[in-house]
């Protein structure tokens, strides 16, 4: 304990009734403290010179009044950080007039508040009286009085002054620099039965000097309290034999193993050790705790005479001492040789303890039935290797101070872990429950490598710290408790709690589809920690929808909440990723239609897309979210835009061509109608006579192929002229044909509205005439993997164009026999060019 005496400067006035306050002036000898700075006191003071008296305030001499001073201080202002034993007020008089000898009986209190005095309840901690008489005059007074003030709470002292109809009192003031408040409560000398400020409301400087004496209990160790049992038991003391030749070597050695972290007087203590011993004439034992390094503490020796038995023994710091007690002994004692925190005063409490027992004579024997030791420890987690685990509900009290900082913050920091037990849940954790002392920092991790960071935050609520993550219900999250900056540290309380997964939560959100409008709201919703994404703008309190588009092709995509649906200034956010945890910006917006959102995008028809409605600014409110999926139509799906393949070259091939996102058509054909059909359109002009023939490769859902004759190659539908032949029908179909005339133009259309596909056409004019080879040979043709050649003579090289003239395939032969791998061309048609002993050969093939 630390001796402290408190100098508090507080008012205390006459009992004279003036109808008003006013200062003495007249003064008297000063009254000095007798209570000097050393030793194991210290001096407290709201004064600058809290020993001096040198004048006083008083109430005006009409009809003696009950008066009440008051003055109040925190704890912790002075450095007193344990609870605070008051065992004595000191105050001085420097006139005191009534009837000589008779004396007057004043009072002096102890309270404390729950809020800053003079607002908040006061609680009563203890009350006492002395007479003072006029001899008392410039005497630094005591009154004895015992309260025990609680840690971190603020005191007030009050001095009561009776009106007995007699006495008057006059107390010394002191004006020398006060730093707190001096209070007076008087009905009849103020009005009124309230408390004042005699500075803020009276313009009175003076202040009563008073002191309190007493002394600190420093806080205890903040720590678990652990039972460890030794096993194995019972055993027979020297294995039978009825004495210990030689106690140094004793055999009776029965193991605890205490798996707590910490050192003894620092962070963990033992808090005591109980044994059972069954032996007659039980004074022949001595009895000894032995430490992991082998520290040795006698708990007891040669006790209890010819009696038998230790029963429930306990060992205990501070209880009554076990000699001159009578055998079994059951109850609470001290150890014999000293105490367990000065014996063992900083070892590490983890490791092996031994209770030793020695037979000092011959005759008698016995057994060790019981040994267990009740340790407490701090858990020892200031690196992340050592984090305590923690459950849902959990509240844990502890101390940042004295911790080391390997979080990578200034400040020192502790270890959490939280590991979920099977299923999703949300986790909250929590400093805000006022036991959190300092500013604070909380970090979430997945390892203790603290590379890939889940949660965090600084101020959640004012100073102090909260956040909720995700748990997947079977990762072992690392929690920090973290202060802000290098001065942060301090007590904290953690509290964990657990809840479902809403979409509050990215890993709970909610689907939507394509086309629908949901409402919702932002009210409540908990702050989240995505990356920015679509400019700088806030991530504040949202909410999360998802949708996935399977649609297969390319989709413009419009995310809104433009629909008058949504009240408050909002924000968009959209990613794309399979997950939560793999997320990619795509875009957001603030304030497309006023101060509401709007995101639009193209995507690949194939991916899921998470979207987080939130607010500018920490902005929440109601709104109205709509998806509109536009698929992209291929680019000829307009009759104006037909793809001209005559300027291309036939064989032609459309590949993967979007075909269920062509739109309606409005038009018809002369004999064909094609009003309502979703599907694309090509275009050629014969060269010369012959035919034109158009296939679907992957034919799906209503699937047509029509050949149109056209005046020319701006035609729109109503120009065409359906081509009636039994292979050119105006029904569902995937392939046709026609004769062509040379100089005519032709329009081809194709629908295939279950799927994409290639689209190939072909017609009886080759783009390249063949030229072949005497003697070669190719198979087969189509081919769809290997293509065969064969010569009478040498094949020198082979190569591949497609119809656009690009090289796909060049390979050297050399050889009467060769192969193309031409497996991993597209269906169509190609140009091969074969030299066979110097001669050049070109030749058409079909890949199937």
């Amino acid at each position: 304990m630390r001796k402290i005496t408190l100098f508090l400067s507080a008012l205390f006035v006459s009992t004279i009734g003036f109808a008003q306050l006013s200062a003495n002036s007249t003064g008297v000898a000063g009254v000095t403290t007798n209570l000097e700075r050393g030793g194991s006191e210290i001096l407290l003071t709201h004064s600058n010179d809290p020993a001096t008296i040198d004048d006083g305030i008083f109430c005006g001499p009409a009809n003696p009044v009950a008066l009440t001073s008051f003055r109040s201080y925190v704890l912790t202002d002075f450095g007193i950080t344990g609870d605070f034993n008051v065992n004595r007020i000191q105050y001085g008089f420097f006139a005191l007039d009534g009837v000589p000898g008779s004396g007057v009986d004043v009072t002096v209190e102890v309270w404390t508040t729950d809020a800053a005095f003079p607002t908040g309840n006061l609680t009563l901690l203890a009350s006492a009286t002395e007479n003072v008489t006029a001899a008392d005059v410039g005497l630094v007074l005591e009154t004895a009085i015992d309260a025990t003030v609680p840690a971190g709470s603020e005191m007030v002292i009050a001095l009561r002054t009776p009106n007995d109809g007699l006495t008057t009192f006059s107390i010394g003031a002191n004006n020398a620099g006060q730093t707190a408040p001096s209070w007076i409560q008087s009905l009849d000398c103020v009005g009124d039965d309230g408390i004042y400020d005699l500075d803020a409301d009276f313009a009175l400087s003076q202040s009563w000097v008073l002191n309190a004496v007493g002394e600190e209990t420093e806080p205890g160790i903040s720590c678990d309290s652990n039972n460890y049992e030794a096993t194995g038991l019972p055993i027979d003391i020297d294995g039978g034999d009825t004495q210990t030749a030689d106690c140094a070597n004793a055999p009776n050695l029965v193991p605890v193993d205490v798996d707590a972290i910490g050192f003894v007087g620092m962070d963990a203590e033992i808090e005591n050790v109980e044994i059972t011993i069954t032996h007659t004439w039980v004074s022949d034992l001595q009895i000894f705790l032995v430490s992991p390094s082998g520290t040795e503490l006698l708990l007891s020796a040669n006790n209890g005479g010819s009696d038998d038995n230790y029963v429930a023994t306990v060992f205990e710091d501070g209880a009554p001492s076990i000699v001159g007690a009578s055998a079994p002994f059951t109850g609470t004692f001290s150890p014999e040789g000293g105490t367990f925190a000065d014996t063992f005063m900083g070892e590490n409490v983890g490791g092996t303890w031994n209770l030793k027992v020695c037979d000092g004579a011959f005759g008698d024997t016995g057994q060790i039935v019981s040994f267990e030791m009740n340790v407490c420890a701090q858990p020892f987690n200031d690196v992340c290797d050592d984090a305590y685990a923690l459950s849902c509900g959990d509240v844990y009290a502890g101390s940042t101070a004295g911790a080391t900082d390997t979080a990578g913050n200034d400040g020192p920091d502790v270890y959490f872990s939280f590991t979920g037990e099977g299923d999703q849940e949300a986790v909250t954790l929590s400093l805000c429950d006022g036991g959190t002392g300092f500013d604070s920092i909380l970090w979430v991790f997945t390892d203790c490598t603290l590379s890939e960071l889940v949660a965090t935050n600084d101020d959640s609520c004012g100073l102090q710290s909260e956040l909720t993550f995700v748990s997947d219900g079977f990762s072992t999250y690392y929690i920090v408790v973290d202060g802000f900056s290098g001065s942060s540290s301090g007590d904290f309380s953690l509290e964990v709690a657990c809840g479902p997964v809403t979409n509050d939560f990215c890993e709970g959100a909610e689907s939507i589809s394509c086309g629908e409008t949901v409402t919702g709201t932002t009210d409540g919703a908990t702050a989240d920690n995505s990356e920015l994404c679509g400019g700088e703008f806030n991530i504040g309190n949202g909410v999360w929808y998802t949708f996935t588009d399977d649609f297969g092709f390319s989709s413009d995509y419009t995310v809104s909440l433009c629909d008058g649906g949504t009240t408050y200034d909002s924000q968009l956010t959209v990613y794309e990723g399979d997950d939560c945890g793999n997320l990619t910006c795509v875009g957001g917006n603030d304030d497309f239609c006023g101060l509401q959102s709007e995101v639009s995008f193209t995507g690949d028809g194939n991916s899921t897309y998470y979207i987080l409605v939130h607010g500018f600014g920490g902005s929440t409110g109601s709104y109205s979210l709509s998806v509109n999926c536009d698929p992209i139509p291929p680019p000829n799906d307009d009759i104006e835009n037909a793809i001209d393949v005559d300027e291309i070259g036939f064989p032609y091939t459309d590949p993967a061509v979007a075909m269920p996102a062509a739109t309606t058509e409005d038009g018809n054909p002369v004999d064909c109608n094609i009003d309502g059909a979703n599907g694309v359109w090509y275009k050629f002009t014969a060269t010369e006579a012959g035919f034109a023939e158009g296939e679907i490769v992957s034919p799906a859902g209503f699937s047509t192929v029509v050949f149109f004759r056209a005046p020319d190659e701006d035609s729109s539908e109503e120009d065409l002229i359906h081509i009636p032949n039994g292979n050119n029908q105006c029904l569902p179909s995937t392939t046709a044909s026609i004769l062509t005339v040379e100089g005519r133009t032709y329009y081809v259309f194709v629908t295939n509205q279950g799927g994409g596909t290639d689209i190939n056409l072909d017609s009886g004019i080759l783009g390249v005439e063949e030229n072949g080879i005497e003697g070669f040979t190719f198979s087969p043709n189509p081919a769809s993997d290997v293509l065969t050649l064969n010569a009478l003579d040498v094949i020198e090289r082979a190569t591949v164009y497609n119809i656009l003239g690009q090289e796909v395939i060049d390979r050297n032969i050399d050889a009467t026999t060769g192969q193309l791998n031409v497996s991993s061309l597209s269906v169509g048609t190609y140009i091969m060019k074969v030299t066979v002993n110097g001669q050049v050969g070109t030749y058409k093939i079909v890949k199937q």
